[in-house]
């Protein structure tokens, strides 16, 4: 049985409370006051007014529980607190009817009981999350609003996490379906039938929280979890608050050490490294809602996690539909349609079907939004761009223009967009950033969509040397993608980024320091080599001017030698080679001086160096290799008597951090379009690109796509190449590839977050 979503809620519909454990005494009307604010309805169980451990006898509480989660008088079921009791009656839950109903169940603590079961039994996602007591509190404004855009299908991402030290051990990324809850209610029900299925664990996220459990007990719990086999199984565990758990005699205690310890201890050698990583939800504050039984992808690069609910149900049906056979001139479906243009049915256009079943239209129906009809689509559109996308790369590689000077390159794209009924704005910033006004953004789709689309095109040349790193192609297989994703996924937003500068200044960093980037599903760009390959990164980059200032004397003065600035300048490039051997090939360091003195018989009384200064993160780049360098300077004008002056004449370039849920679709879509990539390991940086920088703010990967073979960038043969019949054909492959890619992401990830699931 597959894992099914419940139906997203919408204002104006009715939350029943119940207390599905112990009873409580709360202010019900400001309660229900509270609802209405947020547009809904409230009602409220006998449970809720009942007083004493529990909330009425198991018979009771079942009957409640069931009534509300399949019955018509409520839309959502709410527990009013946690405590204890719901572990007494998981035998009389209704589990078909509350799969049947779908409806959301929101809590937490003793409610991981209810949690758990509902998980096993009617595979139904829940929502780990703030209870009715919780709603009254102060400060809880922003975990009611979390939630409520969470049941309304508005919110996608968990973030921030908390930050370092507690931000992540092990593995920096994973996806797994969310399972867990408290820890002591899930040890409880360890051997029992309302644990969960032994069969998720392989493929779970395990999130653990709890209250008031000493450090001696939380450890006694994880490791019945180890012995139980559990925490060698799990891709990860998501750590959620541990209040009031402190202990005077182990203040050092550290749950998420010795957690990892216990994933490690029996864990296969051929299993994926494990990941622990802190969530903000439990028993503390904040407590952000997270859907249990739901897939989410834990990211450490931009400290996030990602949800990514989605009905398996639907797939499975869907995916046995793309399995019908469909001809090339028409549509025929388990031989109850016929004489259907293969378009029509594209296209979602079943009104042209002629003397056939309801039955045969709701198939064609479902086929139209297949993701086989939707790659169909893609194919369809970038295929009949094919000659345009061919005259605009080699109109800019006839045409080259130098970085912040692309003023016909914007105007070619911009033509090509607007004639597909993308609304283009050139100028990112409206003119608040000089290094931008070559800039363009290219929309099209439904601007108020969850899921955005980011497809980057660069198309700046060289000097002298023209397009000499193939920007030309760059660019028409970005604009093919975005038109090709365009038309596959209207219900998302697609934008085609017009990225200037790439050689000289990197648009892409001014870009996504003013954010244009945020808030996109993914960013992707491919870049024309000689190769097919896929990860590695780049290099930190954030090049340094050093100016000594010193006073001029002739070299000859008996009494006045000067303060020689040239000396200092020596003395520095020594130090910061002498500290580059210190820290190995983890840095990067090229040192030129770009002055040094007007004459050998005068005391250079000004010296200048010019510094690029690298390193594989930008971390170690800015909190170590630089701040390092700028005290040596300062130390050795000290001692001189000299000044110094210091300046960044470029831009941050922050590494390339691809992400790993898109390179691996990536993956499949080049090797399926026969560019098999070869892979290359994260700690591999070559030269920095202002990709680094997008990477930073939206998940990115960056292909390369051969178009010859044994060709260096930035040469004569290149250049050539990028505009031979050769390299122009490999447009449609590059544009093919990136919004396929992206469409798999969107049909696994997006699709369900701009649609309601019925």
């Amino acid at each position: 049985m597959d894992w099914i979503l419940p139906k997203r809620l919408q204002p104006g519909m009715t939350l029943a409370f119940t207390a599905p454990a112990s009873a409580t005494e709360e202010n019900l009307e400001a309660l229900e006051a509270l609802v209405k604010e947020h547009g809904y309805k409230s009602v409220f169980g006998a449970s809720c007014y009942r007083h004493g451990l529990y909330g009425g006898t198991p018979e009771e509480q079942a009957a409640e529980f069931n009534a509300f989660m399949t019955d018509d008088s409520c839309d959502a079921v709410i527990a009013l607190r946690g405590g204890y009791g719901t572990v007494r009656y998981l035998d009389l839950l209704d589990y078909e009817g509350i799969r049947k109903s779908q409806k959301p169940f929101v809590g937490y603590s003793d409610c991981t009981a209810l949690h758990t079961a509902i998980g096993r039994y009617s595979r139904l996602v829940t929502y780990h999350g703030p209870m009715g007591v919780d709603w009254l509190k102060p400060g809880r404004e922003k975990d009611v609003a979390h939630l409520f855009d969470l049941l309304e299908g508005k919110t996608t991402v968990v973030e921030p996490l908390p930050a370092p030290p507690h931000g992540f051990i092990g593995a920096n990324m994973e996806e797994g379906r969310l399972i867990g809850g408290n820890l002591a209610i899930l040890c409880s029900l360890g051997g029992t039938p309302y644990a969960p299925n032994p069969e998720d664990w392989d493929d779970a996220v395990l999130l653990l929280e709890d209250i008031g459990e000493p450090p001696y007990k939380i450890d006694r719990m994880l490791q019945q979890l180890r012995r139980q086999g559990v925490l060698s199984r799990v891709k990860g565990v998501a750590l959620g608050t541990f209040t009031d758990c402190e202990d005077e005699d182990e203040p050092d205690y550290e749950i998420g050490a010795h957690v990892m310890d216990y994933m490690m201890a029996e864990r296969d050698e051929a299993a994926p490294e494990p990941f622990v990583c802190y969530v903000p939800t439990g028993h503390g504050r904040p407590h952000q809602a997270l859907p249990l039984g739901s897939y989410v992808s834990f990211r450490a690069i931009s400290n996030t996690l990602v949800l990514f609910p989605y009905c398996e149900a639907a797939l499975a049906e869907i995916e046995k539909l793309n399995d019908m056979p469909v001809d090339a001139d028409t549509a025929v479906t388990v031989g109850l349609v016929k004489e259907v243009n293969t378009a029509d049915v594209m296209n979602g256009n079943t009104d042209v079907v002629a003397d056939v079943t309801t039955e045969s239209v709701a198939v064609l129906n479902t086929y139209a939004d297949s993701l086989a009809a939707r790659e169909a689509r893609i194919h369809e559109a970038v295929k009949a761009m094919e000659q345009p996308l061919i005259d605009l790369s080699a109109y800019l590689h006839d045409n080259p223009e130098v970085g912040l000077t692309e003023h016909k390159a914007v105007a070619a794209i911009t033509k090509v967009l607007k004639n597909k009924a993308f609304t283009v704005k050139t100028d990112v910033s409206d003119g608040t950033i000089p290094e931008l006004a070559t800039s363009l953004k290219a929309d099209k789709g439904n601007m108020d969509s969850f899921f955005k689309m980011a497809f980057l095109g660069e198309y700046d040349a060289l000097p002298g040397l023209g397009h000499g790193c193939g920007h030309n192609l760059i660019a028409a297989m970005s604009v093919g993608a975005a038109i090709g994703f365009a038309a596959a996924v209207p219900e998302a937003l697609t934008t085609f980024f017009g990225c200037p500068a790439e050689e000289t200044v990197g648009g892409k960093v001014f870009m996504a320091n003013a954010g244009v980037f945020n808030g996109y599903a993914g960013a992707l760009l491919t870049h024309p080599a000689d190769v097919n390959e896929l990860g590695g990164s780049s290099l930190a980059s954030h090049p340094l001017e050093v100016k000594f200032i010193g006073r001029s004397a002739h070299v000859a003065d008996l009494e006045d030698h000067g303060i020689n600035a040239l000396t200092c300048a020596v003395e520095l490039y020594t130090a910061v080679n002498a500290l580059k051997a210190q820290w190995g090939d983890e840095v990067v360091i090229g040192q030129i001086f770009t002055e040094a003195g007007e004459a050998p018989n005068m005391i250079p009384a000004e010296a200048v160096l010019h510094m690029t200064v690298r390193a594989h993160t930008v971390e170690f780049l800015e909190d170590i290799v630089l701040p390092a360098v700028r005290s040596k300077a300062e130390e050795i004008a000290k001692a001189q008597g000299a000044k110094v002056a210091m300046r960044h004449y470029e831009p941050l370039f922050k590494d390339l951090r691809e992400d790993k849920t898109w390179r691996d679709l990536a993956q499949a879509v080049m090797t399926e379009w026969g560019a098999t990539p070869t892979i290359l390991p994260d700690n591999v940086a070559e030269g920095s690109t202002d990709m680094g920088n997008v990477s930073h703010v939206v998940p990115t990967v960056q292909l390369t796509l051969a178009i010859g073979e044994d060709m260096g960038l930035h040469t004569p043969e290149f250049a050539a190449r990028a505009g031979s019949p050769e390299g122009l054909v490999m447009i449609q492959k590059g544009a093919h590839i990136m919004a396929i890619t992206a469409l798999r992401y969107w049909w696994r990830y997006g699709r369900d977050f701009d649609r309601a699931i019925e």
